[in-house]
């Protein structure tokens, strides 16, 4: 079946061919050209993979970039998966995952004709000239071989010759005997409507419609139009109005028959309403029976009653009072049970006070006149003697001056201190008594390099190797044993290094090699020097030889094999590509 670069849509779609795009990368993300061996295969809605009708060719010349036609039967599915695979060294798979759309079929037929980039449709298919632009047009048999599930967009429509005109050039043009579905598309330019032109469009974007009928009962501009027409009168559906106002009687409220007098009713609206300015609504009086408890007052029933107040009295107050709560500005006369808040002053006796004021009297007390009977805890009196009972200021200033002499004795020394090592103090010892540094109290390397200077390991080489001969005799020393290098050496010497400056009393002669060789553990030692990783020399030479004379296999495929001389064994194993590039080697030189 025909494909052509006319397959590439802008989305894909359900049955028709597609030609997809994409490239082939390497690990690094590179580009790969000239991949080998590719293998295309497909999945629809999750089916097995199968190979593809087609397979990807590379977009002109060695791009890395390449493109693959999908087949309108490979097109039939809600998802398709497609994978491509190449041999090729270093390349990756590329996967690439389609959602056709399906779109609506909203005319089919058979074609009357069909040219590179056009088709007729079948008599009275297009309505009006510009009707079907925009939409798919999509062959739907083989009428003409290799035309099937070709897909293309149709730009132009003409009604007199019912000529389609797509917008890319048929991969197989259609023939007389070739079946077609129109496609609606969502960007399909509506002109008509039934073979009748739509409405013009106003200045708004709003189409301007004439309606004629309403459910089959004819309209005339006075039943619909810019207003409605009301005549006056008392009969059924009509008002009673002069100039344009409506004349109202209310005989119920939300379903209530009003029984009030007549006039009652205007009469309360008046009395509430007729303000020209009212500053309070209905929401300013109590949602309570009047004279009740939250509820207004009625002069002369209850205005003595005894109720809490909230809120600030100008004025005096006489009586007693159970709480108050806030300032008091004047004077109080009387028994307070609590007061919360200052008080101006209060007149009168007080029993007694326990406990800080602060617990039952919350506020500024400006004065008490008055009587106090006790006061139980800590006043200024209190408080003088308390202080006097303990040591005096005097004997507290001379402790503080003592220790701040001794701290500053203390920290005079301590400044003195010098840490170069965190915890550690710097110290120079200038004497010391006999037998204080002894083995038994230095600990092992704790005199290192770190805690000698290089000029002292210097000084103490020094002083050894400048000591006198003289006072180093004892027998076995190494004292001793210099002393006697100095003169004659008696007794055999295992080697000697460098020339020897006196006579030697006897000397085997062995000037002649020829002959010598090396043992069979001397030749072993060089066999098993390892050369590289874990293999020995011995183990390489296996593997030469092997390579050079051993059995081969596999040539042709992916896995190389050679055997051992003694053909017991597989000595190397190589995965190799196409070139015969090794990408892995497993060796057994054992």
């Amino acid at each position: 079946m025909a494909h052509a670069a006319g397959d590439s849509h802008e989305q894909a779609f359900y049955g028709g061919h597609l030609r997809v795009t994409f490239p082939i990368l390497d690990a690094d993300g590179d580009l790969v050209t000239g991949a080998a061996a590719l293998d295309s295969e497909v999945s629809i809605d999750g089916g097995t993979f199968a190979d593809c009708t087609n397979e990807a060719t590379e977009i002109a010349t060695a791009s890395g970039m390449y493109y693959l036609d999908l087949t309108g039967v490979e097109m039939t599915g809600k998802q398709i998966t497609v994978i491509v695979k190449t041999s090729t060294s270093g390349a990756k798979t590329t996967p690439i995952t389609i959602y056709p759309k399906r779109l609506k079929s909203i005319a089919s037929g058979t074609a009357q004709a069909g040219g590179a980039s056009t088709i007729t449709l079948a008599a009275s298919t297009i309505v009006k000239d510009g009707a079907l632009d925009g939409c798919f047009v999509l062959i739907t048999n083989n009428g003409a071989a290799g035309s099937q599930y070709q897909l293309r967009r149709i730009i132009s429509s003409i009604s007199s010759t019912q000529v389609a005109t797509v917008d890319s050039a048929w991969g197989t043009n259609p023939s007389v005997a070739s079946t077609y579905d129109i496609l609606a598309s969502d960007t399909v330019n509506l002109a008509g409507w039934g073979g009748l032109a739509l409405a013009s469009i106003n200045t708004n974007g709003l189409p301007d419609v004439n309606t004629t009928k309403l459910s089959g009962t004819t309209q005339t501009a006075r039943d619909i139009g810019a207003s409605v027409l009301l005549s006056t009168g008392t009969g059924a559906g009509q008002l009673d109005f002069t100039s344009g106002i409506v004349k109202a009687n209310l005989t119920q409220i939300l379903g209530t028959l009003l029984t009030e007098t007549a006039g009652l009713l205007a009469g309360g609206f008046k009395k509430f309403f007729n303000v020209a300015a009212p500053t309070g609504t209905l929401n300013s009086i109590p949602d309570a029976v009047a004279g009740a408890a939250g509820g207004l007052r009625i002069a002369g029933t209850n205005a003595a009653v005894t109720e809490n107040i909230t809120g600030n009295i100008t004025g005096n107050l006489s009586g007693s009072v159970g709480s108050v709560t806030g300032n008091v500005g004047g004077n109080v006369v009387g028994t307070v049970a609590s007061v919360v808040g200052a008080v101006g002053s209060v007149s009168g006796a007080v029993g007694s006070v326990t406990g800080n004021v602060g617990g039952n009297v919350v506020g500024t007390v400006a004065s008490v006149v008055g009587a106090v009977g006790s006061v139980t805890g800590l006043t200024a009196s209190n408080l003088d003697t308390s202080i006097s009972s303990r040591a005096s200021q005097t004997s507290l200033d001379t402790v503080d001056d003592f220790i701040d002499t001794e701290v500053a004795a203390i920290k005079a020394k301590t400044d003195q201190l010098t840490f170069t090592s965190a915890n550690k103090v710097d110290s120079n010892v200038v004497e010391m008594a006999a037998n204080i540094i002894t083995s038994s109290v230095i600990a092992t390397d704790a005199l290192g390099s770190l805690e000698l200077a290089t000029s002292a390991v210097d000084e103490i080489v020094d002083a050894v190797w400048d000591e006198a001969r003289a006072g180093h005799v004892v027998a076995g020393s190494f004292g001793q044993g210099v002393a006697s290098v100095q003169g004659s050496i008696t007794g055999s010497v295992a080697s000697v290094t460098g020339n020897v400056g006196g006579s030697v009393a006897s000397l085997t002669t062995n000037n002649d090699k020829i002959g010598y060789r090396l043992s069979a553990t001397g030749v072993d030692d060089i066999l098993d020097e390892v050369v590289e990783g874990t293999y020995s020399v011995r183990q390489y030479l296996r593997g030469f030889a092997a390579s050079l004379l051993g059995k081969l296999s596999g040539a042709a495929t992916a896995t190389v094999t050679i055997r051992d001389t003694g053909d017991t064994k597989d000595r190397v194993v190589a995965s190799v590509d196409a070139n015969g590039n090794r990408s892995a080697v497993t060796l057994d030189v054992t």
